[in-house]
C-alpha cells in the first residue's frame, strides 16, 4: 500500500468518524427508550436509542484506533522514503522543485531582454 492510498483511507475514516460524532450528538438529547433505525449490513433495523448509543461510541473508538495505526504507518513510510532518498542520493519532488527554481531565476537574470 502506498502513501497516497493510506492518506485517502485516512481521509475517509476521518469523515466517517465525523459522521458518527454527529449522530452521537443528535442521539444525546433523546430518551433511551425512543425508537431509532440503524443500517446494519444494508438492512434497516429497528432499535432503541439506548441500544444504539454504545455501539456508535464503540465504532468511534475503533475508527480512532484505526486512524492512529494508519498515521503511524504513514510516518514510518515517509521516514523510509526519506532514508532511501538520502542513502541513494535521490532528490524527492519537493527538493527537485526547490533546486530548479534558483536555476530558472539565474537563467532569467543572465539573458538580456530586448531593451537591454
Amino acid at each position: 500500500m502506498c502513501i497516497r492510498d493510506s492518506f485517502r483511507i485516512t481521509l475517509e475514516l476521518e469523515e466517517e468518524k465525523r459522521e458518527h460524532i454527529l449522530v452521537m450528538e443528535a442521539l444525546k438529547e433523546l430518551e433511551d427508550t425512543r425508537k431509532c433505525w440503524r443500517m446494519v449490513g444494508g438492512v434497516l433495523v429497528e432499535r432503541t436509542v439506548g441500544e444504539v448509543k454504545p455501539s456508535i461510541q464503540q465504532n468511534i473508538e475503533m475508527i480512532e484506533k484505526t486512524l492512529q495505526t494508519y498515521n503511524e504507518n504513514m510516518k514510518k513510510k515517509e521516514k523510509e522514503i526519506i532514508d532511501f532518498e538520502l542513502a541513494y542520493g535521490i532528490k524527492g519532488d519537493k527538493a527537485a522543485q526547490a533546486q530548479q527554481k534558483p536555476e530558472i531565476q539565474e537563467k532569467k537574470a543572465t539573458t538580456g531582454g530586448v531593451l537591454a
